[in-house]
């Protein structure tokens, strides 16, 4: 039976990338799937999420961090409320990430933050109540941790058994807070542990229990191989009886030119491209692949060399970029 549910799988995957060859979505579609951004900026401003809303963007999805709210069992969330209540005003909605540099397995530690956060942000939250001149955006998903399959990001040896007692302790605080929230299994990464080896692992030891969709974060060469990774996705939860969970990229991109680069212009060209065939591809599939969000990363470019530098849709000096009018063009 195991034998036969792995050769299910790689199965899919392989007709997957097979049938993308042929997949050409209609180029004026409508995109029916909510589209996101996250950002290397822990907190954007109003001119931000102004800027945003003008795009069509409505969700914000980004960190509250562990280390930035909670002082020694104290927590000040004066910083995150700024942000709150900037984004409502431009009518965005911040879809929060439970993540920070603390060690994941202090359960108790975790556990305490995670309550305190839905407990404010959430749904009839004490940051709503105190606001009541606010639009009305309570989080509607939390996301347990970020590529916890990346051993950097986990702080220690990726850990399925780990991730999954995080995860259990996560489901029971934010059920009580937040009855009807999305609880979302951490975007995993490309790098550490295999996604798909990751998840099976965490799946076969009850994880689906926990969660209410399964993010990954499948930053690829191409949009033939996004969505064979968001395809891979979707068969092994389905092999492993979580066929009712939805999926969410909460982050894909790639890199514009560098500075002085000859090909700049093309090279930019072609990352406008790759969005919206991407984009296109993921939500012509939605239903089968039971797609519930799509993130690009990041929002803005921050200094530095390195490719990861280079993923906004905007510059670093909030410069527009083509990807920026591509995306803006599918939110709309």
């Amino acid at each position: 039976m195991r034998f036969l549910r792995h050769n299910r799988i790689r199965s899919a995957i392989i007709a997957a990338v097979l049938g993308l060859v042929c997949m050409a979505p209609a180029a004026n579609a409508r995109v029916h799937t909510p589209l996101g951004v996250g950002a290397w900026q822990w907190s954007l401003k109003a001119a931000d999420f102004r800027h945003l809303h003008g795009a069509g963007i409505r969700v914000y999805r980004t960190p509250i961090r562990w280390e930035l709210v909670e002082h020694q069992g104290r927590f000040d969330f004066r910083f995150y409320d700024e942000m709150f209540a900037a984004a409502a005003r431009h009518h965005v909605r911040v879809a929060p990430v439970l993540f920070g540099d603390r060690t994941p397995s202090d359960l108790g530690g975790f556990a305490a933050y995670a309550r305190q956060v839905a407990e404010r942000y959430g749904r009839r939250g004490s940051f709503w109540r105190s606001h009541r001149e606010l639009p009305y955006l309570p989080a509607r998903s939390f996301e347990v941790w970020n590529e916890e399959n990346d051993p950097g990001f986990w702080f220690g040896p990726a850990d399925p058994g780990a991730y999954v007692r995080l995860l259990r302790v996560a489901h029971r605080v934010l059920r009580r807070a937040v009855p009807h929230a999305q609880i979302v299994f951490g975007g995993t990464a490309a790098g550490g542990i295999d996604r798909v080896q990751y998840l099976t692992q965490a799946l076969k030891l009850g994880a689906r229990r926990y969660f209410d969709t399964y993010a990954l974060h499948p930053y690829a060469d191409d949009a033939r191989s996004v969505v064979a990774a968001v395809q891979a996705a979707r068969w092994t939860l389905d092999a492993y009886h979580a066929g009712r969970k939805g999926i969410a990229v909460t982050e894909f991109g790639w890199p514009s030119a560098a500075a002085g680069q000859a090909n700049a212009a093309q090279v930019d060209r072609n990352e406008a491209a790759a969005l919206k065939r991407t984009i296109r591809a993921l939500d012509s599939r939605r239903r089968e692949l039971r797609l519930r969000a799509i993130d690009w990363f990041a929002y803005r470019d921050v200094p530095g060399t390195g490719l990861e530098a280079r993923l906004g849709l905007l510059s670093a000096d909030g410069a527009p970029k083509p990807v920026w009018w591509a995306y803006r063009s599918l939110a709309r």
